[in-house]
């Protein structure tokens, strides 16, 4: 059930499992067992339904079972804004845990009616090609890489594989509440368009994969520690921004994003600095120092914004790694000369 072509990418790292206790978490958990990968689970608790708890200690039940380690948040949520506030737990809470005990990928359970879903949600925002092609089946998040086995496998299909199985799993009854948006697209619009052209879906999105991989060059953006440094000729360089500042814990507003846009200078959440140069974009934490005259001075050379200069100072940031990177991207023509 496993994309075989991510089989060697989990096997090559230390892997976390994002588990629920759902259908396609569950589904996941055993397919990994299957192909004999080796994985560690984390489980959110938001104590929002009935089964909270049941599920929480069912995922005990399996790790136990099958020898492996399991993370566990308690977790509460507010009145509003539930979606995104349990999103930004749930990442928050993987993050920590896989900078705490170094694991490579975290492993999620998105499956190709998720993708559908998420594709027209987009759409229906005004979302351009790269957000359009936004979900994969890696993505690059700097300190590990996000991988969604199953990203190309339907939920009948994963029905089929625990039904065949008798694998217990726990329903989650608010999927078909229409109190979230995310559940009308599904019920009113991915749904019915899966079942009428499941293959024609997988095949566009993987050409989608496919074509924004043509238009990516992995020497446009480099990441030390918590920089990132892209080069404003990029095709998709805001997009990346974005994606960074979304690596930091940040969701750009709509406000932010327009800025990004235009290329004007930002502190995201008041703790992120988005600056443009005449050559990159910068994204790094927002900090306070006092760094040294030769360090002012290289900085100054080299075109580095001034709300970047505290956190490369505070972090011993190597200035040489970033002056390559610019020098390799840039030309004679759009850069001063350098000594």
């Amino acid at each position: 059930m496993i994309d075989h072509n991510l089989l060697e990418r989990l096997r090559e790292s230390k892997n976390l499992l994002a588990f629920s206790g759902g259908v396609d978490s569950t589904a996941l958990f055993f397919a990994l067992i299957d192909d004999a990968i080796d994985f560690d689970c984390a489980i959110v608790n938001y104590h929002t339904r009935e089964n909270s708890d049941l599920e929480a200690a069912y995922a005990k039940e399996l790790c136990d079972r099958y020898d492996k380690r399991l993370y566990t948040l308690d977790a509460k949520l507010g009145e509003s804004a539930i979606e995104a506030s349990a999103r930004k737990i749930r990442y928050d809470f993987f993050e920590t845990i896989v900078a705490d005990h170094g694991y490579g990928n975290l492993i999620t359970a998105h499956q190709l009616n998720d993708w559908l879903e998420w594709f027209l949600m987009q759409t229906c925002k005004g979302a351009g090609f790269f957000e359009l092609s936004g979900m994969r089946h890696i993505e690059d998040r700097g300190r590990y890489r996000l991988i969604r086995p199953l990203l190309s496998t339907s939920r009948d299909e994963i029905e089929g594989f625990i039904n065949n199985r008798k694998i217990k799993v726990f329903l989650d009854i608010s999927n078909g509440s229409r109190r979230f948006l995310r559940n009308r697209f599904r019920i009113d619009f991915a749904a019915p368009l899966m079942r009428l052209s499941k293959e024609g879906i997988k095949r566009t999105f993987l050409a989608l994969q496919n074509d924004r991989a043509r238009f990516e060059t992995t020497d446009t953006q480099i990441k030390i520690e918590r920089l990132t440094v892209i080069y404003t000729n990029a095709i998709d360089a805001i997009r990346k921004a974005d994606l960074a500042l979304k690596n930091l814990g940040v969701l750009s507003s709509w406000k932010e994003r327009a800025k990004l846009n235009a290329q004007k200078n930002f502190v995201a959440a008041r703790k992120i600095a988005v600056c443009f140069s005449l050559e990159a974009i910068w994204i790094a934490p927002y900090e306070k120092a006092a760094p040294t005259k030769k360090f002012r001075e290289r900085c100054r050379i080299m075109s580095v914004p001034p709300h970047i200069r505290p956190y490369l100072f505070n972090a011993s940031i190597d200035l040489d790694l970033i002056d390559i990177f610019l020098r390799r991207n840039s030309t004679a023509a759009d850069r001063p000369d350098r000594p």
